[in-house]
């Protein structure tokens, strides 16, 4: 059974987790603010999606 949606709800088990959440969340927010890379504009992104998805949808389900 899924979790609660209730967003005053914690999704983690316990403090230690949520902490961890944090804190690795943090981190990647600094990194991406000093990331000096150009930008790549949304309409770009999405159509390099479209090509991996459509190409994934070409080669159909792959066994494990």
């Amino acid at each position: 059974m899924p979790k609660s949606q209730d967003p005053r709800v914690s999704e983690f088990d316990t403090e230690a987790e949520a902490e961890s959440h944090d804190c690795w969340l943090s981190e990647q927010v600094r990194l991406g603010l000093a990331d000096d890379r150009p930008a790549v504009a949304h309409d770009e992104v999405m159509a390099e999606m479209a090509t991996i998805v459509d190409r994934a949808e070409q080669r159909g389900p792959q066994n494990c």
